[in-house]
């Protein structure tokens, strides 16, 4: 869940939940994309927070199909640049991804499809 998501889900506007309760969440709910511009949480933590209930432990668990990945994050898993990633996208290569909170995001799948198909943009 991103802030704007965890505001809608208070019922309140972006800028008054980051004023009233943003830092105290940042301080109690970890990210799970340490370093990324976009903070992302994980919704079981965040939605117990909001709840005002114990925070569950974030299970380590193999990565879901359905995860959005970033351009960056998408083109580790395929091992090119973001911006090979973004030329994919144009060309067809690789699905346009899903327009998300002003940035493209890939699901973990369709990078993963692409991975296991090889290269088969010449044939």
């Amino acid at each position: 869940m991103t802030e704007d998501d965890i505001a809608t889900a208070t019922g309140l506007p972006l800028h008054t939940w980051r004023r009233r309760h943003g830092t105290d969440f940042r301080a109690r709910v970890p990210v799970v994309n340490p370093g990324e511009r976009m903070r992302l949480y994980d919704e079981t933590q965040a939605t117990a927070y909001i709840n005002c209930r114990p925070l569950p432990a974030r299970p380590d668990q193999a990565p879901h199909p359905e995860d959005l990945l970033t351009d960056k994050e998408t083109a580790a898993l395929l091992g090119v640049d973001a911006s090979t990633v973004r030329a994919y996208a144009t060309t067809g290569y690789l699905p346009a991804g899903t327009e998300r909170h002003g940035r493209t995001w890939w699901p973990r799948h369709v990078a993963e499809a692409r991975l296991k198909a090889g290269d088969q943009r010449h044939h």
